[in-house]
């Protein structure tokens, strides 16, 4: 099964927000509120578009942020998107790296 393919099954019962896809593994309505707050902000600070989809794995206790390919943590878009994680959810994984909020 390709990515794409995968992709489109787990996410084809997924919310859209500014046309990003977001879905929590186990349906948790505060994973849900963390995702739609970080991105509102991404999208008022003109960074939705670098937004792929978001994953809260609840078991793992962490939000898996895709972004579009070649952006890094060294763009300055890339270092925006992390500040707007760090300021919206509790722990995620964002640009290669694990990353603590609020």
């Amino acid at each position: 099964m390709s990515s794409s393919t995968y992709d489109r099954e787990v996410f084809k019962e997924a919310r859209l927000l500014h046309e990003v896809p977001y879905l929590s593994r186990f349906n948790d309505q505060d994973e849900y509120l963390e995702m739609e707050t970080f991105i509102r902000a991404a999208a008022a600070a003109g960074l939705v578009d670098y937004l792929v989809c978001l994953l809260y794995d609840t078991r793992a206790c962490f939000c898996d942020i895709e972004t579009v390919e070649g952006l890094t943590a060294d763009d300055p878009e890339g270092q925006r998107l992390i500040q707007a994680a760090t300021d919206h959810i509790s722990q995620f994984h964002l640009l290669g790296a694990m990353g603590h909020g609020r």
